[in-house]
């Protein structure tokens, strides 16, 4: 399954602080549910340990919105907390 991210991502993995690989996990080891919009989510909590806006984070919970056509999901957006 090929994974691809719209440039919305990209911009917004440098400002939420969530990298590709932590996105692809959690699309390719999580269960997927239905989201708004016939869109796919999955959710998975990353050991973080640190230090986020000034605030210290014990984890960092990833949230990506997607669709699947064929083998191949697009990553729309994602929620980072």
């Amino acid at each position: 399954m090929q994974i691809i991210f719209s440039n919305h991502c990209y911009d917004s993995m440098r400002k939420r602080g969530v990298q590709e690989l932590e996105i692809i996990q959690t699309i390719q080891e999580n269960n997927w549910t239905k989201a708004k919009f016939n869109r796919l989510e999955a959710e998975k909590e990353f050991s973080y340990n640190n230090i986020w806006n000034n605030n210290f984070y014990k984890f960092k919970k990833v949230n990506p919105v997607f669709v699947k056509e064929r083998e191949t999901v697009l990553v729309i957006t994602f929620y980072a907390f």
